[in-house]
Formats: structure tokens, C-alpha cells, sequence
């Protein structure tokens, strides 16, 4: 009899994002609400017709833009947050090239230490 291999539960699943009709389901969530609150708020307390239809368009055109996003990569929002950060970060250092390390909260000091200690050991041996 063939051996059984054990079964985890979350082993197929667990980098997955939850979707819901193809928009992930926290952004999902909060343009839903968005949504609401503003056809509610503008248009039935305010009587703002225009304004609250605008921004419910807006909002439809945001989710229809995040579905078309995650129709080729479920986590294509997590990726453009990504870019999104570095290209933030390229303006506020004026860059074009950023270089990432592990020494993040590090003395100058700190790494030369590491520096001499790494020549120290090729040199051993």
C-alpha cells in the first residue's frame, strides 16, 4: 500500500488573495462602503445629485480599473503599491538607482566592522 502523504489545510491557498467578482476583497470592501456612503450622504441627505453620481462613477471606474488590474495576477495591487513606494522614494532622494541592503538602522561604523571582518576571514582562509 502506497504511503499517504499528509494533508495541510492551507497548503494550496495560503499566498492567495481572497477575490470577489476579480477585485481583491479588502479594497473590495471599502469602495463598496465608499460607495454607499456617498449615494446615501450626497444624494438622499444633500441633495447634491451631481456631485454624488460623479464620485459613485468614480468609484465604479476605480473597481473596473482593479478588476482589469487582477485579471492577469491576483496580487497585481500589491505589486503597483511596490512600484509605487520605490517610485516615491526615487523623487525624495532624487535617484534614479536605488541600492537595497540588509544594514537598514546601521552605523557607518557598523559596516566597516563587518568589512574588516569579512577581509579577516578570507584571509584565514
Amino acid at each position: 500500500m502506497a504511503e499517504e502523504r499528509p494533508r495541510f489545510a492551507t497548503y494550496r491557498g495560503a499566498g492567495h488573495v481572497a477575490l470577489v467578482w476579480g477585485v481583491p476583497l479588502m479594497p473590495m470592501l471599502v469602495l463598496c462602503g465608499l460607495l454607499v456612503a456617498t449615494l446615501f450622504l450626497f444624494i438622499l441627505l444633500l441633495k447634491m445629485v451631481k456631485t454624488g453620481l460623479a464620485i459613485a462613477a468614480l468609484v465604479a471606474c476605480v473597481m473596473v480599473w482593479m478588476k482589469v488590474e487582477c485579471a492577469g495576477h491576483p496580487k497585481a495591487l500589491e505589486i503597483r503599491k511596490r512600484e509605487l513606494r520605490e517610485l516615491f522614494r526615487r523623487l525624495k532622494l532624487k535617484s534614479k538607482t536605488i541600492v537595497v541592503t540588509s544594514m537598514k538602522g546601521r552605523k557607518r561604523k557598523d559596516s566597516d566592522g563587518i568589512q574588516r571582518y569579512i577581509k579577516r576571514r578570507s584571509r584565514i582562509r
